[in-house]
């Protein structure tokens, strides 16, 4: 919680109006996403029931006809998330907080920080889920650690 605070006394106060407009935009894009998944999950269940009653494995060559459900999650949830942003984008919101909303110019330093850590958290989770996946499915002794790699 101290970091939060922190976070909120250097960012600056809030902007009511625009918090509420985005607020408003964020309430659709998770309206999207909530809907979309169920809907996704549900045509996942009746798949499975469908391939179940009529025993066809879904991971042969008869599945390859089955709408695939984690591609279709991932379009809900790239929908969802571009929603919102495009309609703060339309409306010029680039931020709730003062230090943002009130800016003459961009706060570079605060930008490339944030994308650095960002990006490093995305790689380590990469790497790492890579890893686990291999492990999990070939054995540790039958993981390649080099041979997968694109420097090898």
């Amino acid at each position: 919680m101290d970091l939060i605070r922190k976070y909120n006394e250097f960012m600056g106060p809030k902007d009511e109006r625009l918090e509420a407009e985005s607020g408003r935009y964020m309430r659709v894009g998770y309206a999207i996403f909530t809907v979309g998944c169920l809907l996704c999950i549900y045509y996942g269940v009746i798949v499975s029931q469908v391939a179940s009653v009529a025993e066809v494995e879904l991971y042969t060559a008869a599945g390859q006809r089955v709408m695939p459900l984690y591609e279709l999650l991932m379009v809900v949830t790239i929908v969802a998330l571009l929603v919102p942003c495009v309609l703060q984008a339309r409306a010029g919101i680039v931020s709730e907080h003062a230090r943002y909303a009130q800016a003459d110019a961009i706060p570079w330093d605060i930008v490339v920080a944030s994308a650095f850590i960002a990006a490093t958290v995305v790689g380590v989770l990469t790497v790492g889920f890579r890893m686990l996946a291999e492990v999990q499915i070939v054995g540790i002794q039958n993981v390649m650690w080099l041979g997968t790699s694109p420097w090898a």
